[in-house]
């Protein structure tokens, strides 16, 4: 699971084990989005995206170690395919695939930016 987050709030240790690279997309054309892993053991860390989001990134939700702010609202994606034993709290709402709005969309509507 990645969460996104503000790179001027990102501390990473251990610097010299990352790696990163570009996914080739097909006929040779390269990803905008740059993934971070470790060099060591393989370990996706993060996903950045430069050219659109030079202030931000994505991290991987397992490998953040400080606590973060409980979010004051939610949103589930892709509900119908998740496993029977996976919890189901209740969200501020809820979609069956990707909704019809973007993630910055649904946080502008709801004051949660900043």
């Amino acid at each position: 699971m990645n969460i996104r987050g503000l790179k001027k709030n990102m501390k990473v240790t251990g610097a010299r084990s990352i790696k990163r690279y570009r996914a080739v997309m097909g006929k040779g054309k390269r990803s905008g989005a740059v993934r971070a892993f470790c060099g060591a053991c393989g370990s996706h860390l993060w996903l950045e995206e430069p050219k659109h989001y030079p202030n931000e990134f994505w991290p991987n939700a397992g490998v953040i170690d400080t606590a973060l702010p409980l979010p004051k609202e939610f949103a589930l994606i892709f509900v119908g395919d998740r496993p029977q034993w996976a919890p189901m709290p209740k969200p501020s709402s809820k979609h069956q695939g990707y909704p019809s709005f973007t993630i910055l969309q649904w946080h502008e509507k709801r004051g949660l930016l900043g």
